[in-house]
């Protein structure tokens, strides 16, 4: 008796995991319907708006704006935005007034400012382009709030819409948030720099780089490279020469050597016996550029026994470009210097030599 209850319960418990599984197959089959019946409305939606308001963008970018124009339902708002944006990237001249003319028409800079407020990110970051076009009176306060306090994207947006629209009066103010702001990586910021541009670059970064702390100075080095190479070098050497021996020396030594300037050979020649490996390396290289001869020669030869395989590399690669030697000098070094891994890295530079 009891096995044939317990058959009964297991022949139960069967069918009702056959029904369960499959409910769960119809819902999904449902689902995947849903979504592909949702996805080929929304293609035909997208046709018909491109249909009707592609030519209405191109009329207003060559300057005739209808002064009749189709309503925009709310499910539409955002591709109008998009199209908009991406007519406005392709034009020049008045044709960014006449577009702003139709923006203000259809009642969307109104939209525009609704999602800077309390859209999703996608439609904030689209609102946030199209503030970089229409430049509203009282925009830069607003973005400037959403660079504090917005998360990461939609904030970096933000900033590069602010030095886009007034470069020379934003970047000051967008300083000290960049500062602040950690969680902005230095590709983003200097991303940011270099739409502001050198002049606003070098009016803001340069004094904060002289004046700063040592974070703020770690900060800001990078971000160097898009001022004016002329003026980062005399704030490179002013570090260097307050900072010999520091954390940050390789890297903007580094940022220094780009120059190639021979002002600045005797300092690499100095930096030759460095204790830090990167800035014998860095020196050795900037000084196959800016020093010449056998005199330079007898001294980058000492590095290619350096215990570091960077540091060998470079002065290999020194040696290769200085100016004023044979290149058989050279070819004959590569093969009688008494360190193995000497000979080898100069014979891979050799082997690179353009």
């Amino acid at each position: 008796m009891d096995s044939v209850i317990h058959s009964d319960a297991v022949v139960q418990a069967a069918i009702l995991t056959g029904l369960v599984l499959f409910a769960l197959t119809m819902a999904i089959m449902a689902q995947v319907l849903w979504l592909g019946i949702s996805a080929r409305a929304s293609e035909k939606r997208q046709a018909r708006f491109l249909e009707t308001w592609r030519p209405i963008m191109a009329a207003a970018a060559l300057g005739d704006v209808q002064q009749v124009l189709p309503a925009i339902h709310w499910k539409d708002q955002l591709r109008f935005l998009l199209l908009w944006n991406r007519v406005q990237q392709s034009v020049r001249g008045q044709a960014h007034t006449a577009l702003n003319q139709l923006l203000y028409a259809t009642g969307m800079h109104t939209v525009t400012r609704l999602y800077l407020e309390a859209g999703s990110p996608r439609a904030r970051m689209v609102a946030i382009t199209t503030m970089r076009y229409l430049a509203p009176p009282g925009a830069n306060r607003r973005l400037l709030l959403m660079a504090r306090r917005a998360p990461g994207p939609v904030s970096v947006a933000a900033a590069r819409t602010l030095v886009t629209i007034d470069p020379e009066r934003n970047m000051p103010q967008l300083l000290p948030i960049l500062l602040a702001r950690r969680d902005w990586s230095t590709p983003h910021c200097i991303d940011i720099v270099n739409t502001a541009g050198p002049e606003a670059a070098n009016a803001t970064l340069l004094p904060a780089f002289r004046e700063g702390t040592f974070a703020e100075r770690e900060r800001l080095l990078p971000l160097l490279e898009s001022t004016h190479i002329s003026q980062r070098t005399r704030a490179l050497r002013e570090f260097l020469d307050e900072h010999p021996d520091d954390s940050l020396t390789a890297q903007a030594l580094d940022l220094l050597a780009v120059a190639r300037n021979p002002y600045d050979t005797e300092r690499m020649r100095a930096l030759l016996d460095h204790p830090q490996p990167r800035v014998r390396a860095i020196a050795a290289q900037a000084l196959g550029h800016t020093g010449a001869g056998t005199d330079d020669l007898q001294r980058l030869q000492p590095l290619l026994a350096d215990a570091s395989w960077y540091v060998r590399q470079a002065a290999a690669g020194g040696i290769v470009a200085l100016h004023g030697l044979a290149p058989e000098a050279v070819e004959e070094l590569s093969h009688t210097f008494p360190d193995d891994y000497g000979r080898q890295a100069l014979q891979r530079a050799l082997e690179a030599r353009p």
